[in-house]
C-alpha cells in the first residue's frame, strides 16, 4: 500500500492505474508503466514503526522528512478505577450465579423432604423441624448466594435425632459446591 506526500490529510491507496494528473499538472496515460515518476509524483511506501501491539496501535499517517509514517497511539488502557469497577461487576455476577445455584440447591433440597414425607420416612411436622434447622444455610445460599457463610452459619448448628441425615446431606451438597465452584 502507498500514500501520497501531497495528499492532505494524508491516507492510504493504491497506485493510479490508466491516465494520472501528475502534480506539475501534465496528463500522464497508462501512469502505472512510469514508475521513474512514482517518487517525483509524492508516491511513498508507508513505514510501519516498531510498536508494541498490547499497549500500542497504528495510528494516522503522518510525514516525516520525506517518508510517510503510521504514527504509534497509546491504546486505551483502564484506569485503576475502571479495572476495580469491572472486577466489581464479575464478583456481582458471580454471586448472581451462586444465588441461583442455590435457589435450585434449595428446592432440590425441599423435594426430597416431600418424597420423604410421602414415603412416610417423615412426618410433616419433622419435615417443618428439619427446614427450620437447615434454613439458616439455604435462606443464605438462596438469597444472597454466599455458599461460605452458609457453610460457617450451619456448622454452628447442632443437630440432633431425626435431622442429623438431611443437615449432613446439607452440609456435604454444599462443601461439594464450594469445592467446585469457589477459588
Amino acid at each position: 500500500m502507498k500514500a501520497n506526500i501531497y495528499d492532505n490529510p494524508l491516507r492510504r491507496r493504491e497506485m493510479p492505474k490508466g491516465e494520472f494528473k501528475r502534480p506539475n499538472g501534465q496528463v500522464v496515460s497508462g501512469y502505472e508503466h512510469y514508475s521513474e515518476y512514482f517518487f517525483i509524483d509524492g508516491f511513498r511506501d508507508i513505514i510501519t514503526p516498531d510498536y508494541n501491539p498490547e499497549t500500542e496501535e497504528l495510528g494516522l499517517l503522518e510525514k516525516i522528512g520525506d517518508d510517510i509514517y503510521y504514527s504509534i497511539v497509546p491504546k486505551d488502557i483502564p484506569t485503576e478505577e475502571e479495572i476495580a469497577e469491572k472486577k466489581l461487576q464479575g464478583i456481582k455476577e458471580q454471586y448472581e450465579d451462586h444465588k441461583q445455584k442455590g435457589w435450585d440447591a434449595y428446592q432440590e433440597f425441599r423435594g426430597k423432604i416431600v418424597i420423604d414425607i410421602e414415603n412416610e420416612v417423615l412426618t410433616l411436622e419433622q419435615a417443618f423441624h428439619i427446614e427450620a434447622v437447615l434454613s439458616i444455610a439455604y435462606n443464605r445460599i438462596s438469597s444472597t448466594g454466599d455458599w461460605k457463610t452458609a457453610q460457617f452459619e450451619l456448622s454452628q448448628v447442632t443437630p440432633a435425632g431425626f435431622v442429623i441425615p438431611y443437615y449432613d446431606l446439607a452440609m456435604q451438597e454444599i462443601a461439594l459446591y464450594i469445592t467446585e465452584n469457589y477459588t
